[in-house]
């Protein structure tokens, strides 16, 4: 059985990208910044998600 170039080569690629996939690892995150990425509160790139809120207070200081 003869394989062309092309053929092998393509093989070859698809054997490093099923490799590479095979022994990466996730990067280490905290508990809390993984439930502020599920709840969307947060993005992976750290920007605000679609679900991100602020609290927000008006304040009168009466001084004496």
């Amino acid at each position: 059985m003869i394989i062309s170039q092309h053929d092998q080569i393509s093989l070859y690629v698809s054997f490093l990208v099923f490799s590479i996939n095979l022994f990466s690892q996730e990067l280490y995150a905290p508990r809390n910044i993984k439930k502020a990425y599920e709840k969307q509160t947060r993005t992976i790139n750290g920007k605000p998600g679609k679900n991100y809120w602020q609290n927000d207070g008006n304040y009168t200081i009466v001084l004496r």
